[in-house]
């Protein structure tokens, strides 16, 4: 495991894999950047979770034309600093370098395969992908679907993971400088 200010990278042994995955995440502001790195002739799956607790709605939707995935969730992270916040939702965009193979959806922990769409409390989606190496961006908004996807057509508008963590290097260097 490394862990830097624009950096951090760790190795995931699932129980049943002969090699571990690796994992490696760079940001900017609103948004972020995924190296995975799986083994030859493994599974190549990606759970993206909308929401988590029956307390909170989500929706999720699968977009295999432009190999992302989109949705929103309800849940603030910091419920427990003040008031419920009733219209509250964090916007999410995911894109891929590579194109989804296999998806489904699930809620309550019921999946439902080739499925592309799915709201409720504990809800997501499954992706899996050919590649050995995989590049995922990630775009978030407190506004809207739109304004994190222009997040991330504004932060990371290309699939060069090192140049973002050079950026944030440097931006984190002008900060602590």
């Amino acid at each position: 495991e490394i862990t830097r200010p624009n950096y951090y990278a760790v190795e995931l042994n699932p129980s049943n894999a002969k090699k571990k995955i690796g994992v490696e995440i760079t940001a900017t502001e609103r948004c972020g950047i995924f190296r995975i790195s799986f083994p030859e002739n493994q599974s190549r799956y990606l759970f993206i979770e909308a929401s988590q607790q029956s307390q909170f709605n989500g929706w999720i939707k699968i977009d295999t034309i432009n190999n992302e995935i989109i949705g929103w969730n309800a849940d603030r992270q910091s419920a427990h600093l003040g008031p419920p916040l009733p219209n509250f939702k964090g916007y999410f965009i995911v894109q891929f370098s590579q194109p989804i193979k296999n998806y489904a959806t699930w809620l309550n922990g019921t999946f439902t395969e080739g499925n592309i769409q799915q709201q409720g409390d504990a809800c997501g989606a499954r992706v899996s992908f050919n590649a050995d190496t995989l590049l995922v961006k990630i775009g978030t908004s407190f506004i809207s679907l739109d304004q994190a996807r222009d997040n991330l057509d504004h932060e990371i508008p290309f699939w060069f993971f090192d140049i973002i963590r050079e950026q944030t290097a440097f931006t984190w260097n002008s900060y602590l400088e």
